[in-house]
């Protein structure tokens, strides 16, 4: 067996806004691409881009679509990593931006391979005898009408990748889901249909095809304003070299623990309606070094969510949240039985329902994360009430191994 170094392993972040006096989407394309090819150069390969536009309809969504595919076919060639493109415009004065998600390449044992599979580009790393797959789908390629649609084509053209990779769902450690109009309920003569709750409905499905039934990915699901249905996931293939875990939040219940109260529309499951299955957070640990993805975040208190006039005030609660999973008295509740050394935040996203409440999250988030790449975006939450969701990814180093 081939286990990395402690300092061979690393996974970055880097955010890139266009211009704001310069809307010409071609330019900021080019800049990008510029970007990847430097990263490049200088020893490290970006494993995947997630595009956050401010577009307006559903024609420019996928010509914009169209010509960054090719600008990347024509200057990247074979090295074209996963992209999305997420209808949720920047809120830092920008029309564009765009995250990039870097590994860096030392040569003692590791292997970058771009991939593509019914033209859906795919990253796999090995690093020693683990496998990480970074994954992006959107509908660009399988646009159909109805929501239900979009989101099972999806899954299954992520299950065949997976397939391929000889993975399923059960390797998945990380996955954000991007739901069109993601509190909408429909009406029809079978009854009352939230987005939301159809995605989470059909989630479970494919789940259940896996044998997946504990131990799920930390999940982020969000709105957007077009685009139907996108999925972004990280898996890893770990024997004996990356250890996942998932972890508890003492402040709030589990998610796939929800009752029914908080829970909206009817369900498509054939069984019972399905809350949503995703863990709280997952470290992956490494040696004496660990990588912490924190799941969306809110301003919730077991399954509740916690009244609160204004955005900041919620912003405060959920950093609170996302603090509390990361301790060492958590990780230590939670089977990481280590001492930890230092750990620091990577990178943090943060959606915002109602635009002109920006500035105060963001001066609220610089707080707290004064040192790390911060991308705020223009999204609706999975419940009507909340005003903020945040994700975030930590660094962790520990000063032994298990005690």
């Amino acid at each position: 067996m081939t286990n990395p170094s402690s300092n061979a392993f690393r996974l970055c972040y880097e955010i890139i806004n266009s211009k704001s006096d310069v809307p010409d989407l071609a330019f900021f394309f080019q800049q990008v691409v510029s970007r990847v090819q430097q990263i490049w150069q200088h020893g490290g390969a970006t494993v995947k881009m997630t595009f956050f536009l401010h577009l307006k309809s559903e024609q420019t969504f996928q010509y914009a679509r169209a010509q960054m595919a090719q600008l990347m076919k024509d200057q990247l060639s074979n090295r074209i990593p996963p992209v999305v493109f997420i209808a949720q415009p920047p809120l830092s004065g920008s029309l564009y931006a765009v995250e990039l998600t870097i590994a860096r390449l030392t040569g003692n044992g590791n292997y970058i391979r771009f991939k593509s599979f019914n033209n859906f580009n795919y990253t796999v790393l090995e690093e020693g005898d683990a496998r990480w797959l970074f994954l992006g789908l959107d509908n660009y390629h399988f646009f159909t009408g109805d929501f239900y649609s979009m989101v099972h084509d999806t899954f299954i053209n992520a299950g065949e990748i997976l397939s391929i990779e000889n993975m399923s769902f059960r390797q998945v450690i990380r996955q954000w889901n991007y739901i069109e109009n993601i509190t909408v309920t429909t009406q029809n003569t079978a009854g009352e249909y939230q987005n939301y709750q159809v995605f989470n409905d059909s989630r479970a499905l494919f789940y259940e095809n896996s044998q997946l039934y504990s131990d799920f990915p930390a999940a982020t699901g969000i709105g957007c304003t077009i685009g139907g249905f996108a999925l972004e996931l990280i898996a890893l293939d770990s024997p004996q070299v990356f250890l996942p875990i998932s972890l508890k939040s003492p402040a709030q219940k589990n998610p796939y623990e929800y009752s029914k109260e908080v829970l909206v529309g009817d369900t498509i499951h054939p069984l019972v309606k399905q809350a949503p299955l995703f863990e709280r957070a997952k470290i992956i640990i490494f040696e004496n070094r660990g990588i912490v993805y924190v799941s969306g975040t809110a301003a919730i208190s077991g399954e509740m969510s916690v009244k609160m006039p204004d955005a900041a005030s919620q912003t405060e609660l959920t950093i609170d949240n996302i603090f509390e999973l990361v301790t060492e008295l958590n990780l230590n509740s939670n089977q990481v039985n280590r001492k930890i050394k230092n750990i620091q935040a990577s990178y943090v996203r943060v959606y915002v329902k109602n635009k002109e409440q920006a500035a105060s999250v963001d001066a609220v988030c610089r707080k707290y994360f004064s040192a790390v790449p911060i991308l705020i975006v223009h999204s609706d939450v999975c419940r009507e009430e909340l005003l903020v969701e945040i994700e975030a990814a930590f660094d962790c180093e520990f000063i032994s191994s298990y005690l």
